[in-house]
């Protein structure tokens, strides 16, 4: 309601060009209907559900990657890994809103494309904080892999439990949770080999990448990973600029018919639209190792490995 509240205020008396929007799928799913219904150009920064994207609308645009490019990477990933070390039983935690419904619709039947087993195939809510259940069920069947897409507080507590039951698949994969700058504050070691979303990082050799670091860097010392919306609000605020100069105007309707024939260069890499406005752009991943959130997929940026995770008892 305050999104929407918000959003409404900002059209009618700020008279704002366009909206961009911010950090979360389920905030970002109502805005996106609210730039719809106030004609007003929404560029979007850090969003994965494809819901919107499916009722037409014309006003939104979004450079990120959805749940399709993150599970179809997700499996990438792992058939990356050399056979004899690949976990193959998959652990599945579904987030019930429509983000989390449509990776577990991918999930299931990507599973069967790629050889993977669905050992452990679990839903939770929102609200969720107790998931010694959840948990237990996937070391019962014997899941490696797991993945999820929680929110913050939601992936400090699955992992902190994971710890206290002794679980310890090879390779946890969440989305959105552990992509902020603050997990390894929050987490500390216990963060180790937690894998999470690279749609952008630090060390991306982009044109204006390097600049932008330094300068986040200038101002927020005492940050040592910076979190993935830094870059992807930038790289937002790039196709903005560019649709404006394009258009010559600050006119919203012109603006809108410009953003989706937007085709760049970012901070976070090339980015085009299709005609729905979601982007053709490539999707990565990054793994928390030593209070680091290191850029491991796709392989042309990367600057580290995936490193599969040992038991409790055998890490530092």
């Amino acid at each position: 309601m305050k999104t929407t509240t918000r959003l409404d205020k900002l059209s009618s008396v700020d008279n704002v060009i366009a909206y961009l929007g911010g950090f979360s799928s389920d905030l970002n799913v109502v805005g996106m209907s609210t730039a719809e219904k106030n004609k007003v150009p929404w560029i979007g920064v850090t969003v994965a559900a494809e819901a919107p994207f499916r009722k037409g609308f014309k006003y939104i645009f979004v450079p990120f990657s959805l749940a399709g490019d993150q599970v179809v990477t997700f499996f990438d990933l792992l058939d990356s890994i050399p056979t004899e070390q690949r976990p193959v039983k998959l652990g599945h935690m579904e987030l019930q809103v429509d983000w989390g419904k449509e990776c577990g619709e991918y999930i299931r039947d990507m599973a069967k494309k790629r050889g993977y087993t669905i050992v452990a195939d679990q839903k939770y809510a929102p609200p969720t904080k107790d998931f010694s259940s959840l948990i237990m069920d996937l070391k019962s069947a014997g899941a490696d892999v797991i993945f999820s897409v929680p929110t913050p507080p939601q992936s400090i507590m699955i992992v902190k439990q994971m710890k206290e039951l002794n679980y310890a698949p090879k390779v946890t994969l969440f989305i959105r949770g552990p992509d902020l700058s603050t997990y390894w504050d929050a987490m500390g070691k216990d963060a180790n080999y937690v894998v999470s979303d690279g749609n952008w990082d630090e060390t991306m050799k982009y044109p204006g990448n390097e600049r932008v670091v330094k300068d986040y860097r200038a101002k927020y010392p005492q940050v040592t990973s910076i979190g993935i919306p830094v870059g992807c609000a930038y790289g937002a605020l790039q196709i903005l600029t560019k649709a404006i100069e394009t258009a010559g105007t600050l006119d919203r309707e012109k603006l809108r018919n410009t953003i989706g024939k937007v085709e760049m260069m970012t901070v976070r890499g090339p980015i085009k639209f299709r005609e729905n406005g979601s982007a053709i752009i490539k999707y990565g991943f990054r793994q928390w190792y030593n209070a680091k959130n290191v850029q491991i997929w796709p392989k042309e940026v990367a600057v580290g490995e995936l490193r599969l995770a040992p038991p409790w008892d055998k890490r530092e």
